[in-house]
């Protein structure tokens, strides 16, 4: 409590109707979005929430709006004007909620620019004959005018990019996740891909803030580990996230938290 910059706490996946799929409205569990961006704003920290643009499976969306061609056309095409317009209003309605900080995922994948075979449904559509709506431009011009348009319809709140085109996020969004997932089942994992992201040092506060993804802290990973992790990630000046297990920290390991923030 008390601290200039005060942390946020992210609403991960889960929230919507779909899981992780739109539309993006809450599900029962949730209920009520801008009475919770209320209530967290009420613990002292800032909300923050995550979505997958690209991804849903709202019937309302026309076949002309989605990507064309294979897979399951759950992919919303970016270039279309209408498609446009949709993912605006998504991300204006997160903002009127409360949420000061909004994290957007899997675009990559869900353009079919990255192929990603844990996700089966995207094997057929890579290979099909996929194109945009709009076949005049180049896929980086395309992948910047989605980053484009989802900052522009969050006004003054913060964007975290991730499974986004560092270099094309560079000077449109204020963070980037630049590696895989971090683990909460095994510190090696988070080794690998969080503690190894800090070779991507020399871009923080120049392209964007470097977010090595969270600390997760839980019965199976030794605290020290994490709370060292963390404490890099802060001293550094990369985005310091923690996820962690409640009831499972002594008072002084909760007490180096608030100290690394």
């Amino acid at each position: 409590e008390g601290i200039e910059n005060p942390p946020f706490e992210v609403v991960d996946d889960c929230w919507s109707v779909n899981d992780t799929e739109g539309p993006w409205y809450p599900n029962e569990k949730f209920g009520d979005m801008k009475k919770l961006a209320t209530e967290i704003k009420a613990m002292g920290v800032r909300p923050g929430i995550w979505l997958r643009p690209l991804h849903n499976k709202d019937t309302a969306i026309t076949s002309e709006m989605r990507i064309l061609g294979g897979g399951e056309k759950l992919y919303l095409d970016p270039t279309h004007p209408d498609t446009k317009a949709y993912i605006r209003a998504d991300i204006e309605r997160i903002r009127e909620w409360g949420y000061e900080l909004i994290k957007h995922d899997f675009s990559t994948y869900d353009m079919g620019i990255v192929p990603n075979e844990s996700h089966n449904q995207l094997s057929d559509f890579i290979k099909g004959n996929r194109h945009f709506y709009d076949r005049t431009k180049t896929t980086a011009t395309i992948v910047k005018n989605l980053y484009k348009t989802i900052q522009n319809a969050v006004g003054d709140a913060e964007v975290i990019g991730c499974n986004t085109f560092g270099h094309l996020v560079a000077g449109i969004h204020s963070a980037q996740r630049v590696g895989n997932d971090t683990s909460g089942r095994s510190f090696e994992w988070t080794r690998k891909q969080g503690v190894n992201s800090m070779m991507r040092l020399p871009q923080n506060e120049t392209f964007f803030n470097v977010d090595p993804d969270c600390a997760a802290f839980t019965e199976k990973v030794d605290p020290n580990l994490n709370l060292d992790f963390l404490e890099v990630c802060a001293i550094t000046g990369m985005t310091t996230l923690a996820s962690v297990t409640p009831g499972i920290l002594t008072d002084e390991q909760i007490s180096r938290i608030n100290k690394i923030f």
